[in-house]
């Protein structure tokens, strides 16, 4: 059934003044049951996001999110990285915030800490091929800590523990980043002090001992 049939079949309106609210309801309506998800962003981009979301178009949900403001856009890409971190492809979630930004949002801390968690605790990180992963945490941390001291959580214990989790990650990243120098790997003595780790390793088990990791 077309959009105008539908209409003529409905109850018409008895105000003049409400066929048009009357109208735009009804169409919205009819796109959503007819999943014409495109055509909707014109009417109600909301309705139109919260569907791509339904159906795991997530690109084109971004898409869509990034030309409305930034409050938007981080609304969906809060839920994308929650979706990515069920799906066990923390990664992705961090390459996701690495892309679009990290907002001092008290809402999306514990987003953050997951993705810390998650990366300190898989295995087969201990290496040079894992450099931009620790990279990556790296700078989304970093630019976490900077918004947060613009923001009302400045020097919170929550700020204090998100600088604590900025810094094991430089750590790592300079350790992954090491491992690919061949003049610091050339002995087999050197070699295995950066495979167990380097001096630095203490101070980073001290220091995730501390925030409970």
């Amino acid at each position: 059934m077309t959009f105008s049939a539908k209409l003529q079949v409905t109850d018409r309106p008895f105000l003049c003044g409400r066929y048009e609210e009357y109208v735009d309801q009804h169409y919205k309506e009819y796109l959503k049951d007819q999943g014409k998800v495109d055509s909707l962003v014109g009417v109600d981009v909301m309705a139109a996001l919260d569907m791509y979301v339904e159906r795991e178009q997530w690109e084109k949900c971004l898409e869509t999110a990034a030309k409305q403001n930034y409050k938007v856009l981080h609304k969906y890409v809060a839920l994308y990285a929650t979706h990515l971190i069920q799906e066990g492809s923390w990664d992705k979630a961090v390459a996701l915030y690495v892309q679009h930004g990290t907002p001092a949002n008290s809402q999306n801390f514990n987003i953050y800490k997951r993705l810390f968690v998650e990366m300190v605790n898989v295995a087969g990180m201990n290496n040079a091929e894992a450099y931009s992963s620790w990279a990556d945490l790296r700078d989304l941390l970093f630019n976490l800590c900077e918004n947060l001291v613009k923001s009302s959580d400045a020097n919170t214990p929550a700020h204090e523990e998100f600088e604590t989790m900025l810094l094991v990650s430089h750590y790592y990243a300079t350790r992954a980043a090491a491992q690919s120098i061949k003049q610091l790997v050339s002995k087999r003595g050197q070699a295995q002090a950066i495979a167990r780790g380097c001096p630095w390793d203490c101070v980073v088990k001290s220091l995730m001992a501390g925030m409970g990791v």
